[in-house]
């Protein structure tokens, strides 16, 4: 690959990722009072990723990479921004997990469909061959990513 098309490519996946953003801020029914950080959407993820049971705080922590006291405030703030809600554990009675509140379900539910519409309307205009080629190298950047993440945590 020509390194001017290589720069081009990663500066495109990041205009395609802001007009993304773009578009969801316009359309977006949940007006929050506090902008969400990047790092409290990362957590939102997480705790969407163990949906219906939840997760506990030390799972959070751990998937994402951070200590117990700033989960916790995270927590705290996305409780208070009605997205989170904590409920008892059904394994461990002292313990504390986190789910979605029934606010964060529906902005989950927004952007899923928000998503799914977008790539849809996009895919009809792409030929079926394309598309496979397409799924194969998102995967194949996604499999290379986290294979590159692997080996920084464990360096």
């Amino acid at each position: 690959m020509i390194k001017g098309d290589l720069q081009h490519n990663w500066e495109l996946l990041f205009r395609n990722t802001d007009l993304l953003r773009d578009m969801i801020d316009k359309y977006y029914p949940f007006k929050t009072k506090n902008q969400i950080t990047v790092a409290q959407i990362k957590m939102l993820v997480c705790v969407m990723r163990h949906e219906p049971d939840g997760v506990m705080l030390k799972d959070i922590a751990n998937e994402l990479e951070l200590t117990p006291g700033a989960v916790s405030q995270m927590v705290e703030h996305l409780v208070r921004m009605e997205l989170l809600e904590r409920c008892a554990s059904e394994t461990d009675r002292r313990a504390v997990c986190i789910k979605l509140s029934q606010k964060g379900k529906s902005i989950r539910a927004f952007h899923e469909d928000f998503f799914n519409r977008v790539i849809n309307d996009f895919m009809k205009t792409v030929p079926e061959e394309k598309q496979k080629i397409f799924a194969e190298v998102m995967q194949k950047m996604h499999d290379y990513l986290e294979h590159e993440k692997q080996k920084q945590v464990g360096a």
